[in-house]
């Protein structure tokens, strides 16, 4: 019997971290300007994040963990916002999984305001996630 091996096509990856790459350069930094290597290093660490989807379930799983993703990087911003001597420092810091102030640390936020729909702060956030949708609709279990 030979047994069936599930990838994940490396640029269904690429494709999710740069977007949420974009997302979270726009929301959280938006006005700082990285070099190409900072970019590079920031993106390894999103990588990191939808390398662990299992590939049996990635055409499924992607998009909700994209949508978390985006979720994760709002509630950092409204926190800054609701608290003004915070901040959120550089990416290659506040993406580091390893950092438990950064990205890591907004997994119990996400958990404490899970709703049963997802909630969109603005019509570009709702674009990204109808975007992905149609994209995982075509790609279907190619992604």
């Amino acid at each position: 019997m030979t047994k069936t091996i599930t990838k994940v096509h490396p640029a269904s990856i690429d494709f999710l971290s740069n977007l949420t790459w974009e997302y979270a350069q726009k929301t959280l930094w938006e006005n700082q300007r990285f070099t190409k290597s900072e970019v590079e290093i920031s993106k390894a660490f999103i990588k990191e994040y939808y390398q662990m989807i299992s590939p049996e379930n990635f055409s499924l799983e992607s998009s909700r963990h994209f949508r978390n993703y985006c979720e994760r990087i709002r509630l950092a911003k409204e926190y800054v916002n609701r608290h003004p001597l915070r901040y959120i420092p550089h990416p290659t810091i506040w993406l580091n999984k390893h950092n438990p102030k950064g990205f890591a640390g907004t997994k119990n936020w996400k958990v404490k305001k899970e709703s049963p729909k997802p909630v969109y702060v603005s019509v570009t956030e709702h674009i990204f996630f109808v975007i992905l949708d149609e994209i995982q609709k075509e790609l279907g279990g190619v992604a």
